[in-house]
């Protein structure tokens, strides 16, 4: 038997302590006849909602996660800055959190029921997730403006990288000539969000990890005396070859769209 007095939010608590992150200290909690949904705020890597449709677990999400991250970026965006610009990519970054759909005879995009397709959580469910949205933001004005300054952080980052030329072109040159011959992959069976880098200075360092790494840690050792990336100018950071390398290595894309979008570590 097992009991949980906090539900969903004990789940999220667990999860943010093994994930050694922090959160909000507000969660938002949608509580209606169609889903449960609880969310954290957090600073941990990647957007971290799971799905599921009357308990079971949708691994790959669906429409349900899809409007409750859609409603709440809707909402939290009159706190952003009058010149602050940020993507939904940006502000799903470090949201945590349940999406319990409660459906009968609910409709999957195939057998396995992996992604939830039900038309019941599309926009008229939305609308009601964005209802209760912006009354918790004008609840926690304080907290909704670090959440956009997150995500406009985010967006800066990630446009520095797409709108240099010169980081696409030398790390197409990379791609085409390929990592160094002391790149040390992941294994291919093991599924790339299940991946690690291991990052060390010098094939010195690298020895002794290259005989006992797991199958699932990728090894790039860097060169013995590396850029000083805090005293360089930021074109000059970018295309170092160090840095270019880890780029190529994690597959990081900055002429498409999304460049996070099919990582391979």
């Amino acid at each position: 038997t097992f009991l949980s007095e906090k539900g969903p939010r004990e789940y999220i608590e667990k999860q943010l302590l093994a994930l050694d992150a922090t959160a909000e200290e507000h969660m938002f909690d949608y509580q209606g006849d169609l889903a449960h949904a609880v969310v954290a705020f957090s600073n941990a890597d990647g957007f971290l909602i799971r799905g599921f449709t009357n308990g079971l677990s949708n691994s790959h999400g669906g429409k349900h996660v899809d409007s409750v991250a859609a409603a709440l970026y809707r909402a939290v965006q009159i706190y952003a800055g009058a010149k602050q610009q940020f993507t939904l990519q940006d502000f799903k970054d470090g949201m945590l959190g349940i999406v319990n759909a409660k459906l009968h005879k609910a409709a999957f995009t195939s057998q396995d029921k992996a992604r939830l397709s039900d038309d019941r959580m599309g926009k008229d469910f939305e609308a009601l997730v964005f209802k209760e949205a912006q009354a918790f933001f004008k609840a926690n004005k304080a907290m909704a403006k670090r959440v956009c300054d997150r995500a406009v952080r985010i967006n800066e980052l990630k446009t520095k990288f797409k709108a240099s030329k010169a980081v696409a072109t030398e790390l197409n040159k990379v791609k085409r000539q390929g990592l160094p011959p002391n790149f040390a992959p992941a294994h291919k069976s093991v599924p790339a969000h299940q991946r690690e880098l291991l990052i060390v200075e010098g094939d010195s360092a690298a020895g002794g990890l290259r005989r006992v790494r797991q199958k699932h840690q990728a090894l790039l050792p860097l060169k013995g005396k590396i850029l000083n990336v805090m005293r360089a100018k930021a074109d000059r950071a970018l295309i170092s070859r160090d840095i270019l390398n880890i780029l190529a290595a994690i597959g990081f894309d900055p002429k498409a769209e999304d460049p996070m979008k099919k990582l391979q570590i």
